[in-house]
């Protein structure tokens, strides 16, 4: 789904794990009248998006990096890409592979993979023996160790990246990534620790904690909405040529 006029600074949404882009329409409206034009997309087996490789209802934190680079190169380069919880890692792997944003606001993100294994042990009563042999049947799957996608790791890499936004004023040789990260005190699938310990190894990020919107009602609540908006409408004047 594309809203808003050709030529605006491009805004990607990026749904996380189980969700769809709908969960982040809220955002359609603040961000058009921010002035950018937005990009929302399912992932693979979410939403109304086709089959992952690995069948229907099946997919993995590759594709769904791989999907967003996939977007991105149709719609053109990403300005700001605004990412709930897996969907940041997903962004973030993506950067790895160049695939790189001016700015991020991130909702609920996972610094890594470990509290969403604690989550998944927890509700569906895995054994600690039985753990391990998870992790490595979900490693040999995605053919890539579950550290590597440690988000603390990431975001230097995305925040160092060379690639000058397509908006940047002419004058100016580069403008500093930048980061939003907002999280719920009261989550309990991603701990807002993870916001804390991104934000720490981001430096000049931006850190928003909220309380009683839990994972998901956090993506929606007007306050948040507002608070990347206004993040979004700050970082569009980076892009604005000079008037001097």
């Amino acid at each position: 789904m594309v809203f808003g006029p050709e030529g605006a600074p491009t805004a990607h949404l990026v749904h996380g794990w189980a969700g769809w882009w709908q969960q982040l329409a809220a955002h359609v409206p603040a961000l058009l009248d921010a002035g950018y034009r937005v990009v929302a997309h399912d992932a693979p087996s979410h939403g109304s998006s086709r089959p992952g490789r690995h069948g229907p209802r099946s997919t993995t934190l590759l594709e769904i990096a791989d999907a967003l680079t996939a977007v991105v190169h149709q719609q053109g380069p990403a300005d700001l890409v605004v990412a709930h919880s897996l969907g940041a890692t997903a962004t973030m792997w993506a950067s790895r592979h160049g695939t790189v944003a001016g700015a991020y606001a991130f909702l609920a993100p996972m610094a890594s993979l470990v509290p969403m294994l604690d989550w998944f042990e927890h509700v569906i009563g895995l054994g600690k023996a039985t753990r391990p042999r998870l992790v490595d049947r979900v490693e040999r799957r995605v053919g890539v160790r579950l550290t590597e996608f440690d988000m603390t790791t990431l975001s230097h890499i995305a925040r160092d990246r060379g690639a000058t936004p397509r908006h940047l004023a002419p004058d100016r040789d580069s403008v500093p990534r930048r980061l939003l990260t907002i999280h719920d005190r009261d989550d309990v699938e991603t701990p807002a620790q993870g916001s804390v310990d991104i934000a720490r190894a981001w430096p000049g990020s931006e850190l928003m904690l909220t309380q009683g919107l839990g994972h998901r009602r956090i993506i929606w609540h007007p306050d948040v909405v507002e608070r990347v908006a206004a993040f979004a409408r700050s970082y569009r004047t980076e892009l604005q040529p000079s008037s001097g």
